[in-house]
């Protein structure tokens, strides 16, 4: 995330366990998503339009792939994006196997 954060800006991370399930959350301060690209910014290939300004470019396949594997641990993935800042947060629930 720090070729989408602002010089100045920061990122931070956190995470706790709360009873069973593990929380954790990376906000980007300085910078939002588009509400219109919000829908899509875990489409394989999606690139927010416009939203490089330092020209380092990606794949678009990091967001993706993030959703995928949280899927995949049967977890919980949202964003919100708003007043400057952009968070992602996991939820991950342990599997009880049979």
């Amino acid at each position: 995330m720090t070729k989408y954060t602002p010089p100045g800006e920061t990122i931070t991370f956190t995470a706790r366990r709360e009873s069973a399930a593990i929380h954790i959350q990376v906000c980007n301060f300085g910078t939002e998503i588009p509400a219109a690209a919000l829908p899509h910014i875990f489409d394989k290939f999606y690139r927010i339009p416009h939203a490089d300004p330092w020209k380092q470019g990606g794949t678009g396949l990091g967001l993706a792939l993030v959703k995928k594997l949280t899927e995949h641990l049967d977890g919980q993935l949202q964003v919100t994006s708003a007043a400057g800042q952009t968070c992602f947060s996991v939820t991950i629930l342990p599997s009880i196997a049979p």
